[in-house]
């Protein structure tokens, strides 16, 4: 692998430092890239999966093929060359892409199917994030504003929702809660990740309609819009 990074690298080979202290003591298998300004190693080992699925968030990325491997394998710039280790066969060689992307596959297919038999349950299928209100008021008040959009044949409050819906879910418990906002026809919002975690956490803001106005309403956008839009 040295004499390959001396061949191959022309900046950043510090990239391999990193990859000598991850391999140091392993010795399963595992796919490499390289490429003249950077490097990235994708550790297989059956264990090692199985350590990562642990993490809750690690297991809802891997079942939404997620994970950073499939993103730095399919996303490869022309210039990256790839090899794989089988600890089988002692073999390090050189592959394609596509034998990459099929060995990763393979390797997070089945450590997917161990977590499954060693937990005796089955993975996770729904990826559509959980929208609460802190209240019934609030969501009475929130239907309410749907109403008023919808008398504007403006639909971008319920688009607001459609993204909460389609944030990445990392567990189980992964919700967004919608309260009230003090300004005019607005609501704000918290991420709950479930177990005292929390992520993201901002407005809706009503921005009005041409009819009555534009409205800040304390919330700058550098394209100002009529509506509703999401601020962080």
């Amino acid at each position: 692998m040295a004499q390959i990074v001396k061949d191959t690298m022309t900046m950043f080979q510090s990239d391999f430092e990193q990859d000598k202290e991850r391999l140091a003591g392993y010795d399963g298998k595992f796919i490499w890239q390289i490429a003249p300004t950077h490097t990235h190693l994708h550790l297989c080992d059956n264990g090692y999966l199985d350590g990562l699925l642990e993490n809750e968030a690690t297991l809802y990325r891997f079942c939404q093929n997620s994970t950073w491997e499939t993103a730095c394998i399919e996303g490869s710039m022309r210039d990256d060359t790839f090899y794989k280790y089988d600890d089988d066969t002692g073999l390090f060689e050189q592959c394609t892409q596509n034998d990459a992307k099929i060995a990763w596959d393979i390797s997070k297919t089945s450590a997917l199917n161990r977590w499954r038999l060693r937990n005796q349950k089955e993975l996770p299928t729904n990826f559509k994030v959980r929208i609460e209100f802190a209240s019934k008021e609030t969501r009475q008040y929130f239907i309410e504003q749907l109403k008023f959009a919808w008398q504007h044949n403006d639909n971008s409050l319920i688009d607001c929702l459609h993204r909460f819906r389609n944030y990445r879910k990392v567990g189980q418990n992964h919700k967004v809660v919608i309260g009230r906002d003090f300004s005019e026809r607005s609501f704000v919002f918290h991420e709950d990740y479930g177990n005292g975690r929390y992520g993201l956490n901002g407005g809706i803001i009503f921005h009005g309609y041409p009819d009555e106005g534009y409205r800040e309403n304390s919330s700058v956008q550098l394209t100002p819009s009529y509506g509703w839009s999401i601020h962080t």
